[in-house]
């Protein structure tokens, strides 16, 4: 989907935010980061097929972020990546009173 001039691809682990993704119209697979980056293809080290890849509250989550990383790096020209604050008392009581982020 272009949005904001810009053409948009999503993957997320959770079934539940690619339902609300793709009722909001947003290009978007369940998928599994650790696995999935993997089979997203590159033409060659120059040639990426992203401008962009945004690894936006997933780098604290993964098995291997290493990986996910340079795969990452394989696909886009820049990666850029945000995790929670957890120093925000709302994100840690959300911590401690569910065990995760």
């Amino acid at each position: 989907k272009v949005y904001k001039n810009c053409l948009t691809h999503g993957i997320d682990v959770d079934t539940k935010n690619v339902s609300l993704a793709l009722n909001k119209g947003l290009s978007v697979v369940q998928g599994d980061a650790d696995i999935d980056l993997t089979y997203y293809p590159s033409k060659n080290a120059t040639e990426k097929p992203f401008d962009y890849a945004i690894l936006a509250n997933t780098i604290q989550a993964i098995k291997e972020p290493d990986k996910v990383l340079e795969q990452a790096k394989r696909i886009a020209r820049e990666v850029l990546i945000s995790t929670p604050n957890f120093a925000y008392i709302g994100n840690s009581l959300y911590f401690v009173l569910k065990g995760r982020m």
